[in-house]
């Protein structure tokens, strides 16, 4: 039986202070638990219900905790979740090399954004992500969700972005309005590409770092695209160049 003293512990981990200073985060739903399991990431508990062990009778792990569904509708984050939920520790994650292709992400706000650009990164092979401090948690449930296991492959750092530009010596691409079009662009293995911002891009901050400006064709019925959307334009192209 469940304590309500665990389900506190998990609800505090909606929190992103809570998760870094605790260590732990939280794994939600069906298939992404089944990606962690096969993933290097270290599972501490995982919850599930009588719906999530019917379909996973040949699973057998020791720290599997069965749970009513009003219990683990108590302890979920998200509105859809009546099977599983794993707790997890935090892995460390490293700096990328300068010969490895990285997305640098500038201040981008909304989790459902990010989990995108994760999902889109790993699926033409990109492993790295730098993110500024005030980028949202890649831990935070809905980031998480909208990845769709792929944060369990990418790797995901923060830091000061101008302090991180300092000692690069190598291409930075910026995405912005007013660029050079991406198509006379040839973007090759190890540079950097950076990503503003949702509604103001690019921060001052970051701009004299950028060595050539990019734009996306169109942009002629609407003030400028989705920022997940961008990165996957922009990955297509640099997938198609190498």
């Amino acid at each position: 039986m469940i304590t309500n003293n665990t389900i506190k512990f998990i609800k505090s981990l909606q929190n992103k202070k809570s998760r870094h200073d605790l260590g732990f985060f939280i794994v939600e739903g069906y298939k992404s638990v089944l990606e962690l399991l096969k993933s290097d990431f270290e599972v501490v508990d995982i919850y599930y219900t009588d719906q999530f062990e019917i379909k996973n009778e040949s699973i057998n792990v020791n720290n599997f905790i069965k749970v009513s569904a009003k219990d683990l509708d108590r302890m979920t984050h998200l509105t859809s979740n009546d099977e599983v939920l794993a707790l997890v520790k935090i892995k460390k994650s490293n700096f990328p090399t300068n010969n490895e292709t990285t997305i640098v992400l500038d201040d981008i706000n909304d989790p459902g954004n990010l989990g995108t650009i994760i999902r889109t990164a790993d699926w033409f092979g990109i492993k790295h992500l730098v993110c500024s401090s005030n980028t949202v948690d890649y831990l935070n449930s809905k980031s998480i969700s909208a990845s769709k296991g792929s944060f369990l492959r990418v790797n995901v750092v923060y830091t000061n972005l101008e302090e991180y530009f300092k000692t690069q010596k190598r291409n930075v691409f910026g995405a912005y309005m007013d660029g050079i079009l991406l198509e006379s662009v040839k973007i090759e293995k190890g540079d950097l590409i950076v990503l503003g911002n949702e509604s103001n891009g690019i921060s001052d901050k970051v701009k004299p770092y950028i060595t050539q400006k990019i734009t996306i064709s169109g942009g002629n019925s609407t003030e400028s695209l989705n920022v997940a959307i961008s990165a996957g334009i922009i990955l297509n192209h640099f997938y198609a160049k190498i």
